[in-house]
This record gives C-alpha cells, sequence and structure tokens, in this order.
C-alpha cells in the first residue's frame, strides 16, 4: 500500500492521563477520542462503561519487516564476492533528521489504525492526544504518521485548540520545554505570557514544545482491546 498524502490531524486530549507499563505492554487508563467525530458518537469512556484504569493488556509489538536480502553476482574482474549492507536499525527515529530511502520504505510497511494515540515519555508516560483520519478504523502507513509529527513540530501551538484544552500540569510541562529550549533568549519570559494572552509571535511556541522536546520515536503498537495504534515517542 503506497504512502499518501497525509490527513491525521492532531487533538490533544482534554482529559490527558498517565498511562503505566504492565507486564505485557504499555496500557493506559481510558481515553476518549477527539478530533474530528461526529459529536453524537460516544467517546471511550463511554463505549467501555469503566471508571478505573484498564488492566495490563496485551500489545502486539510492529516492526518493519526485514527487507529481503539480495546477493550480488560478482562480475568476472571483481575480487570477490559481495553482498548487500544490513538493514539499519529503525529506532530511534528521529523526527528533525531527514528520512533515508530505506527508512521511508520501512514506515511504508507498517500499517497503523486510527485514531493513533499519542504517547511521550517524560518522568512518566503521558498520552498526549490522537491523530484522527476521516473516520475512525482507516488505516495509514507509518510514513503518513511521521509526516504529519514531523509537521506538527514545526507549527505554531494553537493556544485555544490545542493548549488550553490539555491538563495543567502537561501545561506546565509544556512552558517548561518552551522556556528551557528558549534559555538564551532574554525575552522567552515574554514571549510565553504573550502567547498566554492569545497572542501569535515570532518565535513563539509550536509543536515541538508540545511535545515538550521529545523528538524520537521509539515504537508504535497496535492495541489488543480496540485496535486502534500507539506511537511512542521519547
Amino acid at each position: 500500500m503506497p504512502s499518501r498524502a497525509p490527513m491525521l490531524s492532531f487533538t490533544t486530549n482534554v482529559t490527558a492521563r498517565l498511562c503505566y507499563t504492565g507486564q505485557n505492554g504499555v496500557s493506559s487508563s481510558p481515553i476518549p477520542t477527539l478530533g474530528t467525530s461526529a459529536p453524537t458518537e460516544p467517546s471511550l469512556d463511554e463505549v467501555v462503561q469503566l471508571s478505573q484504569p484498564l488492566p495490563s493488556l496485551p500489545h502486539r509489538r510492529i516492526s518493519a519487516p526485514g527487507a529481503p536480502r539480495i546477493t550480488t553476482v560478482p562480475l568476472p574482474a571483481s575480487p570477490g564476492n559481495t553482498s548487500s549492507s544490513p538493514e539499519p536499525e529503525l529506532f530511534p527515529l528521529s523526527l528533525l533528521a531527514p528520512l533515508t530511502q530505506v527508512t521511508m520504505d520501512q514506515l511504508r510497511a507498517i500499517f497503523l489504525i486510527t485514531p493513533i494515540h499519542l504517547h511521550v515519555l517524560i518522568d512518566q508516560v503521558i498520552h498526549l492526544g490522537t491523530f484522527n483520519g476521516e473516520y475512525p478504523g482507516e488505516t495509514y502507513s507509518a510514513l503518513d504518521l511521521f509526516t504529519a509529527l514531523h509537521s506538527l513540530t514545526t507549527q505554531s501551538m494553537d493556544l485555544h485548540l490545542t493548549f488550553t484544552c490539555l491538563p495543567q500540569d502537561i501545561r506546565d510541562k509544556v512552558r517548561t520545554a518552551f522556556l528551557s529550549r528558549n534559555h538564551r533568549h532574554a525575552g522567552a519570559v515574554n514571549i510565553w505570557e504573550q502567547f498566554a494572552f492569545g497572542q501569535r509571535l515570532l518565535g513563539g511556541p509550536t509543536g515541538h514544545d508540545l511535545l515538550m522536546g521529545k523528538n524520537d520515536i521509539w515504537g508504535f503498537e497496535d492495541s489488543a482491546f480496540d485496535g486502534h495504534s500507539i506511537v511512542h515517542l521519547a
């Protein structure tokens, strides 16, 4: 399935909750699906009807399938046998570095199902939000998701649609990430305060700060619970 122009949109989670690690993988408490869904569609909380965090659920770890190893046939004048280079490790995968053709091919071979939940490891794992397609259950390649994440890191952060939707403790972490990134800028605090009052300024917070400086993808998962996919950043 070839990669297509990404239609993924990111929405922060108004009830972002800490996730916890079980023996079988990373699980989280029930999280509402936000974003492009119709207003009448029930949230995950309503569907599951659970008031307690989910128990540890087995997750199937997704990794890029191994590419075929092609052995070359030496020409008559060749000094000896040669073989293709080993396939490089996919993870960690930086959102800030250009992709090689090999990495793009690996990402195209990984399929993810919307809503794609974004987990960020700070001191604990935080469910930051979801990437949504045109409808739940839609399939995208990991390359589509990488493109959407990379775009998110460069975009200015929207105060009302993104930042204020977050719980206060996560807002504090985002602010800390922005000030840390701009620690040499004498006006960083003033820029942040103006952002908090709804002004958009050059050099203001971006998606890089929303991700709290975590720009490396460390893996993708398929949730055994409801079939959606998860991407882990750290």
